[in-house]
């Protein structure tokens, strides 16, 4: 768990936090100012410590199977005959 100072091209000085989940696999995020980096390392510590650590990519994941979802039930319900 650490924050990273790094020079791109387009952005400058940025900083990439990198991190573990509670399965050990790395993760990581970049952003623009070193504050914005170790306040967001902090949360994420705070969260699973608390054991209220929610995945990034399952959030997003979930988000968008439930959007697909009412979607496909809604083509579902317009293209049904009615007897």
């Amino acid at each position: 768990m650490s924050v990273h100072k790094r020079q791109t091209k387009a952005h400058g000085t940025v900083y990439d936090v990198r991190l573990r989940d509670p399965d050990r696999r790395l993760y990581s995020r970049t952003f623009p100012t070193k504050r914005e980096a170790l306040d967001y390392e902090a949360d994420q510590r705070t969260a699973r410590n608390r054991g209220a650590w929610i995945a990034a990519s399952t959030a997003t994941a979930s988000a968008a199977t439930s959007s697909r979802r009412v979607v496909w039930i809604r083509a579902i319900s317009c293209t049904r005959r009615l007897r």
